[in-house]
């Protein structure tokens, strides 16, 4: 495992270092893909991962200091350092639901998935407080999976949008740690597979990309929610995608975007949005992959991508070969 410690300063396009996290028995992979020679922006960082998954989810808690994970019915912590296993059980196991962290109220707050693409939808809402998981709700928005959710500081709510099952969704909720309020506002097309993440610098929530599932994504705006309204941003950057990842980096007030697929293939390219612009700040580092998760540790001032499906030459060979992927501006 390699670490770097130096002075972090916001300075705009400053070069950007990053860092994966690599399971360390899967040396098969050397035969099943070529392997991926270390660039300027990406370091592996080696360590034992308890788990190989797509369609996971994962939020940082910032009470206890460590990354929250939930995959099928298990959930784990990273706390910078090492994996601990903290539960077995609460939700039922699922795949491509979506959490947000309520730091007003120290929950992680968890809605929805499927158990194996649609057979069945949940539309479920659990919480975690660092000990158990606890089902808050049964009502709210419909049953669904690929939807994104992100904690509004401002309002002191979960927002959720999106999402599949069966159909596609295009209506929003809010949750406010007691029931759900469907927002009726004019917004983003229906769509699943999208990603969003709430800017505390500015107060606002950045949605991007999605579609149909399994479908070539056709919306390359950038779509920001101020609590009140949506506003679309036509301006350069990425290509339309669905399945990828998103994470505020509050060090740097920037929104890091990662990986997904435009329809045709998985993508490995790194975007940073600042209110104004894209900027692309990486075409190589991790595999190209879908289905990832990513957060932001405030503490350590890195960002996290965990897991995800990575495409081979010949087909999918790892799903989740690299754990985790962590930004670290220098």
């Amino acid at each position: 495992m390699f670490t770097i410690q130096r002075a972090k300063t916001a300075v705009a396009n400053a070069p950007r270092f990053y860092f994966f996290l690599v399971i360390a028995n899967l040396t098969m992979l050397a035969s099943q893909c070529e392997s991926r020679a270390e660039t300027p922006g990406w370091t592996n960082v080696t360590v034992p991962t308890p788990f190989v998954s797509e369609g996971a989810a994962a939020v940082f808690d910032s009470a206890r200091n460590c990354i929250v994970w939930h995959d099928g019915n298990t959930t784990w912590e990273w706390d910078g350092m090492a994996w601990e296993h903290r539960a077995t059980g609460g939700p039922v196991w699922r795949r491509d639901h979506a959490m947000a962290y309520d730091s007003a109220r120290a929950r992680v707050v968890l809605f929805g998935g499927q158990l194996n693409y649609g057979n069945p939808y949940y539309g479920d809402t659990w919480e975690w407080d660092g000990v158990a998981w606890t089902q808050v709700a049964s009502t709210g928005p419909t049953p669904r999976a690929n939807h994104a959710m992100a904690y509004d500081a401002a309002t002191g709510t979960t927002v959720l949008f999106g999402g599949s099952g069966p159909g596609y969704s295009g209506d929003m909720w809010e949750w406010n740690g007691s029931v759900w309020t469907q927002r009726i506002v004019p917004g983003p097309s229906s769509r699943a597979q999208l990603a969003m993440a709430y800017d505390s610098a500015r107060g606002k929530i950045v949605l991007f990309g999605g579609g149909p599932v399994w479908s070539t994504p056709t919306d390359s705006a950038t779509w920001e929610w101020d609590g009140t309204t949506w506003t679309p941003l036509s301006v350069p950057g990425p290509v339309p995608r669905r399945q990828h990842g998103l994470a505020f980096d509050s060090s740097l007030g920037r929104t890091v975007l990662f990986g997904g697929s435009d329809g045709v293939a998985s993508l490995g390219d790194t975007w940073e949005w600042d209110g104004i612009a894209w900027a692309l700040q990486s075409s190589s580092g991790p595999a190209p992959r879908t289905d990832h998760a990513m957060a932001f540790d405030s503490v350590r001032g890195q960002v996290f991508l965990f897991a995800g499906a990575t495409d081979c030459p010949g087909g999918r060979a790892d799903h989740g070969a690299f754990h985790p992927s962590r930004a670290v501006p220098l």
